[in-house]
C-alpha cells in the first residue's frame, strides 16, 4: 500500500510539474515592412552560431536584457540588418497565443527557463503579473551585436524600469514620499508626474520637492517626465496603501538577496 501511495504521490508531482512548465510562453510579433527610419546595414553579416552564443553570453553577465534579441537572432527567429521592428512577449505563469512567428513549445520554455536565471542573476523579483514585453524598433544592424560601445550592448535604468527590472529604484522612490512627510502611510498613492506638473494626491508638489524627484526619477526611471508625451500616473486603489506598496516591495527584493 505505502508502495503505491509513493508511486501516486510521485506521479502526482510530475504530473504538477509538467502543467506549470507548460504554462509558458514566448510570442513574436514581426512588422510587414521595414521602418522608415531603420539604420542601414552597409555590411550585413551573418555571423555564426559561436559567435552570437559568445555575445549572448557577455551580455547575460553584464545584466543585460536584450540578450534575448541575440539569442533569437542565433536560432533562426528573427534576422538582423532587415530594419523591421521587432515585438517579444514573455508569458512566465500563462500559455498565450499569438504573434505571427512559430517557436516550437520546448523552445518557448527554454527561453523562458532562462530568462527567469536572468532575472534571478540581477537580483530582481519577478513581474508580479508574471509578464515581460521587449520592443526593437528599426531591427538590430551588425555594429549593435560587435561594439560593446553601442547603446544596444549596454543597460540603462530606464530600461529596466519599463521592464519592471528596477524593483529597488521603485522602493527608493516610494519611500521617499514617507520620509518627507508627503504622504502617510495608510493612504494609497494617488500620482501625476508630466510637463503640466508632479501631484501627489491632487496636490501640487512646491518646487523644491519637485525639483528633488525629478532628480530620483532621472536616475532611477531615465526619466524626469518633463517631456513631451511622457507621464507617470498611479491611481489610487483603497486596499494598495503606499505602506502596503512598500513593504510588498520589500519582501519581494529581501527574497532575491536569499
Amino acid at each position: 500500500m505505502w508502495i503505491q501511495m509513493k508511486r501516486l504521490l510521485l506521479l502526482l508531482c510530475f504530473i504538477c510539474t509538467s502543467l506549470f512548465a507548460s504554462a509558458q510562453s514566448v510570442m513574436i510579433t514581426k512588422m510587414s515592412r521595414a521602418d522608415v527610419y531603420a539604420r542601414t546595414d552597409n555590411s550585413p553579416v551573418c555571423f555564426p552560431a559561436d559567435i552570437l552564443e559568445d555575445i549572448s553570453d557577455q551580455m547575460y553577465k553584464e545584466g543585460n536584457p536584450k540578450y534575448i534579441w541575440v539569442d533569437l537572432i542565433r536560432d533562426g527567429y528573427i534576422s538582423n540588418s532587415d530594419g523591421i521592428s521587432y515585438h517579444v512577449y514573455l508569458y512566465l505563469h500563462s500559455t498565450e497565443n499569438g504573434g505571427n512567428i512559430t517557436i516550437p513549445r520546448e523552445k518557448q520554455i527554454a527561453y523562458i527557463e532562462k530568462w527567469k536565471q536572468f532575472i534571478i542573476s540581477i537580483k530582481e523579483p519577478v513581474s508580479e503579473h508574471g509578464t515581460y514585453s521587449l520592443h526593437r524598433e528599426g531591427g538590430i544592424v551588425c555594429a549593435d551585436l560587435t561594439n560593446e560601445q553601442a547603446d544596444f550592448r549596454k543597460t540603462t535604468k530606464r530600461e529596466l524600469y519599463f521592464l519592471d527590472l528596477n524593483n529597488r529604484g521603485e522602493l527608493r522612490f516610494l519611500e521617499a514620499f514617507l520620509n518627507d512627510k508627503l504622504l502617510p502611510a495608510d493612504v494609497p498613492l494617488n500620482l501625476s508626474f508630466s510637463n503640466k506638473g508632479y501631484y501627489v494626491n491632487g496636490k501640487r508638489m512646491s518646487a523644491e520637492h519637485a525639483e528633488k524627484y525629478a532628480a530620483i526619477c532621472l536616475e532611477e526611471f531615465g526619466t524626469d517626465y518633463k517631456g513631451r508625451n511622457e507621464k507617470m500616473e498611479k491611481g489610487p486603489l483603497p486596499e494598495n496603501t503606499l505602506g502596503k506598496q512598500i513593504a510588498a516591495l520589500k519582501t519581494a527584493i529581501n527574497a532575491t538577496e536569499q
